[in-house]
């Protein structure tokens, strides 16, 4: 969800820098052969809005589009150096259960240009005790619902959402 939503902002914001980490460039490869590629090749209007008349593919670790935006891709596991130097508006890390403590402050010196400024976790956790889950106790703990066309019910998504076309409505397993 958040890499699709990463390049919905990419394409529709010209100029955009997000700076996506991940805790080892293994990682960061899988990423980006697995979900960034298929994203960009199996959408047209991706296609054209970001390569634009260009058939090549964007470098892995800077994909630079044709509007001017910005993805690099980094792995900061133990430190951040890899992001030094770069200005962002968006930081996306994924697997933030596994960074080290204080590479969230380093990495987030790369917004402190930018007056978009927005940070965005993303993980697993694994036990209590980790970064992602005291991130998740220092925020509202919102959660996103869905009201069921049927029921009326606020659904809360989780895996009983998981339907074989989308989501669905765990109560009458239909589309919401």
């Amino acid at each position: 969800f958040y890499v699709k939503s990463s390049f919905y902002a990419i394409a529709n914001k010209r100029g955009l820098p997000i700076l996506f980490d991940v805790t080892a460039w293994d990682h960061a490869l899988v990423s980006v052969q697995n979900t960034f590629q298929p994203i960009l090749n199996q959408s047209p209007v991706l296609t054209r809005v970001l390569h634009g008349p260009s058939a090549r593919k964007p470098r892995i670790k800077s994909m630079r589009f044709e509007n001017q935006s910005q993805l690099y891709v980094r792995a900061a596991f133990r430190y951040a150096d890899s992001a030094r130097g770069i200005s962002a508006d968006i930081l996306l890390i994924d697997e933030y259960q596994d960074v080290a403590d204080g590479t969230l402050a380093v990495l987030q010196e790369t917004l402190s240009h930018s007056k978009v400024g927005r940070t965005i976790l993303v993980g697993t956790p694994k036990l209590l005790e980790n970064q992602l889950e005291g991130a998740y106790s220092q925020s509202t703990a919102h959660e996103w619902t869905l009201e069921c066309p049927n029921c009326a019910a606020q659904v809360v998504l989780d895996e009983r959402c998981l339907g074989a076309a989308g989501v669905v409505c765990p109560g009458w397993q239909t589309a919401l």
